[in-house]
């Protein structure tokens, strides 16, 4: 079946129709073959609902142990469901470490971003203003 695309399926079904003509069996034979054919699997990926974020929280080495434990199609689940890849570039990716990676990455810099906020001495920068 997976020549389907290059085959004329018109001319296919006549020589199918001929053929059952021609030969009584063969509809018994095609319905055997149909039968014991394997259906088409749509397994659904196992997705995971991780928090990331309490994750990366407990410490670098927790973060990267339970990453390792994900497959694949996880990671990329966390990726698209936390939006750490605006460009979409990743979802195409097939090494596990890359995905790892930004995913820490991209956690660590939410993370970070306006830091630089907490530790900023609200009165010092007023009579700085107003001098």
């Amino acid at each position: 079946m997976s020549n389907l695309k290059k085959v004329n399926l018109p001319r296919l079904f006549r020589s199918i129709a001929e053929k059952l003509e021609a030969t009584p069996t063969f509809l018994s034979d095609l319905e055997k073959f149909i039968e014991n054919y394997p259906a088409e699997t749509t397994a659904k990926k196992e997705l995971i609902d991780i928090d990331i974020w309490q994750l990366f929280e407990k410490g670098s080495g927790e973060f990267e142990k339970a990453m390792a434990d994900l497959s694949i199609p996880q990671l990329i689940h966390i990726i698209r469901k936390n939006n750490l890849d605006a460009s979409k570039l990743s979802h195409k990716w097939k090494s596990k470490e890359k995905l790892v990676e930004l995913i820490k990455s991209r956690t660590e810099e939410r993370k970070n971003k306006g830091a630089i906020f907490l530790g900023y001495d609200v009165q010092k920068a007023n009579l700085l203003v107003y001098r």
